[in-house]
């Protein structure tokens, strides 16, 4: 019987375990791209107070809108971050990144989208003052909206289909309780 080299057994050894970690995906299913428009009366978020210092439509100005999407299939809210039970399961939710014109877009861990399903979508204007980060001690517990769409209060509950979403959201529809 004729041995293989042991280079050859080697690439061979190791194109077998790359066959199977490719394959071992866990059956996360299809992801999706989620975009949209984030808007507030139909026109974007202005931008916190810090960012009137940086020109118009920039990304820095977009900073200090927060918008998160929670799985929401269960309905079961997220707790509160920093007010949560200590026994509470956390809910990792995916960021979205806003533009300056309210366009945003969801891309998920990998980059290439969420799962479809159910998300309450939570969004937080930060009141930033000239100078100041979000890392700025009390800073990002500051919102313009006053909680209106955090985790514990947010009325915003999309539904992400099979296909890329085009999502247009509205917060003043939100406001007035017309959208539930």
């Amino acid at each position: 019987m004729k041995r293989l080299p042991r280079p050859w057994l080697a690439l061979l050894l190791c194109a077998g375990v790359c066959c199977l970690a490719a394959g071992c995906g866990g059956g996360k299913g299809k992801v999706y791209k989620v975009t949209g428009t984030l808007t507030k009366g139909g026109g974007p978020l202005p931008a916190s107070s810090a960012s009137k210092t940086v020109p118009p439509g920039t990304e820095e100005e977009a900073l200090g809108i927060e918008m998160l999407f929670y799985p929401f299939d269960k309905g079961e809210r997220p707790p509160v971050p920093d007010q949560s039970d200590v026994d509470a399961t956390p809910i990792d939710p995916y960021s979205a990144t806003v533009q300056p014109n309210g366009d945003f877009t969801v891309l998920g861990p990998s980059g290439k989208g969420i799962p479809a399903g159910k998300y309450l979508v939570v969004v937080r204007q930060r009141d930033l003052k000239p100078g100041e980060s979000l890392f700025t001690p009390g800073a990002a517990e500051r919102d313009k909206l006053r909680g209106a769409f955090n985790e514990a209060n947010s009325p915003i509950v999309v539904e992400v289909p099979g296909d890329t979403a085009d999502l247009k959201i509205d917060l003043n529809e939100y406001l007035k309780g017309g959208k539930r």
